[in-house]
């Protein structure tokens, strides 16, 4: 039999589970009448009305409303952005230094010349320019030379990408990816789209924008001169166009003819039609010491004496370019020995392999003395050009910092001297002195 104790527990026990039931049963009951007990307290204080549900909506829905309103936002935006970038009059490529591309667009509107609004090319009643620019840096070292710099081959990599599978057509491009794309087989011959202005091309398919009258207009001007502009073939001739279209590339094809037609009027030399007082030959590697010719001529010009007698001072540049195929090299070489032997040019800004033929053959002047103690001095007959004052000068300054400057001998100790004067060579002398003047 239970003992007292046992009961008593039984009996609490019993008691605890009705009550915990009883509990439960009533948190049951409570539960299904609270959530329509609540729901008709949200509705009860409604107004009646548009009013009264916004008023509603806003109180209960307001952070969701708001974030769906956003995400609308994004992708209305989103599609704008798509639908303006799409089908451009123009889509160009650039590659170099940081550079806006802003003033250009109004530039090239200017130049198209076709359509009721100027540049637009498709008649779609939009001037749109797609502008794709791959930023490069730069370098200028202790002797002048430039250096591109591409940390991590992060430019080349985008660079790859716009030239495969990009809709751009007009180039403007950095010399040594220049060669890249040249290399890649994707540039229009410009012989094949015109014969006119097939001879404005240092190869055949690239044109330095420094050599071009239009390097003047606004947004061309503020490239590198030494930057190369080409067009790409049509993509007729391509497997993959990747939506590129044929009259597409015959837009950018006119723009491209009508860029190295432009002519702004002035005559690329200063004083153009006169003789020259002083003419200095440059020979170099670098396409930029084409583009530099017309601040170098009027810094010459203001140092030579009038020798002619005709009332003006007219200092001229005049340059050897090398660049190209090996067989293009070896004619260059040949054309550069020609105008050192036989040329009427006195001044000289040389390469090493110009300045060591020069020197071989005998044909340089000695430094006077006091520029031969120099510690700039080089075998007492140059002077580097990066340690000369006019290094810091515009368009001497684009110039290659290694270049050898010096001057040829007199004539009158030539047994041939090729039609060249003393008086020339005194014209020459004054002017090599003063740019020989040392870094300040």
């Amino acid at each position: 039999m239970r003992d007292y104790k046992q009961m008593q527990e039984i009996k609490r026990l019993r008691e605890q589970a009705e009550k915990e039931e009883a509990e439960r049963a009533k948190a049951g009951e409570s539960g299904e009448e609270a959530a329509p007990e609540r729901e008709k307290d949200r509705y009860s204080h409604r107004k009646p009305g548009f009013k009264g549900w916004i008023s509603y909506l806003f109180e209960y829905y307001r952070w969701p409303i708001v974030i769906c309103l956003v995400i609308l936002v994004g992708i209305v935006v989103g599609v704008s952005q798509i639908r303006d970038a799409a089908n451009p009059d123009y889509a160009l490529l650039y590659v170099g230094p940081p550079y806006l591309a802003k003033q250009l667009e109004s530039t090239l509107a200017d130049l198209s010349g076709v359509g009721d609004l100027p540049g637009d090319c498709n008649g779609d009643g939009e001037y749109k320019v797609r502008f794709r620019d791959v930023t490069v840096s730069i370098m200028t070292d202790a002797e002048g030379e430039k250096h591109t710099v591409d940390e991590g081959n992060d430019a080349l990599g985008v660079y790859h990408t716009e030239l495969t599978a990009g809709e751009a057509m007009l180039y403007f491009l950095e010399p040594s990816f220049y060669w890249d794309a040249k290399g890649s087989g994707v540039l229009q011959r410009i012989e094949d789209i015109s014969e006119e202005y097939a001879a404005k091309s240092f190869d055949g398919y690239g044109v330095y924008l420094g050599d071009l009258d239009a390097y003047a207009l606004d947004g061309l001007s503020r490239m590198p001169a030494e930057t190369v502009v080409c067009l790409r073939r049509s993509p007729a001739n391509e497997d993959l166009s990747y939506g590129r279209e044929e009259d597409e590339w015959t837009y950018h094809r006119d723009l491209f003819l009508r860029l190295l037609g432009y002519d702004d009027g002035v005559a690329d030399t200063v004083n153009a039609g006169s003789d020259a007082d002083v003419t200095m030959l440059v020979v170099c590697e670098s396409p930029v010491c084409r583009s530099v010719r017309r601040p170098v001529d009027e810094a010459l010009s203001k140092l030579v004496s009038d020798g002619n007698g005709d009332g003006k001072r007219v200092g001229r540049m005049e340059t050897i370019l090398r660049s190209g195929s090996t067989a293009a090299r070896e004619l260059q070489a040949k054309e550069v020995r020609t105008e050192l032997v036989t040329g009427d040019s006195m001044l000289w800004l040389l390469d090493e392999e110009a300045y060591t033929f020069a020197k071989e053959r005998g044909l340089l002047a000695e430094l006077p003395g006091e520029l031969a103690d120099r510690e700039n001095a080089v075998d007492g007959l140059a002077v580097k050009l990066y340690t000369l004052d006019c290094f810091g000068k515009e368009g001497f300054c684009e110039l290659h910092g290694s270049a050898y400057l010096c001057l040829r001998r007199d004539p009158a100790a030539e047994a041939e001297p090729y039609g060249r004067t003393s008086e020339a060579y005194e014209r020459a002398k004054a002017v090599f002195l003063e740019l020989a003047k040392e870094k300040k």
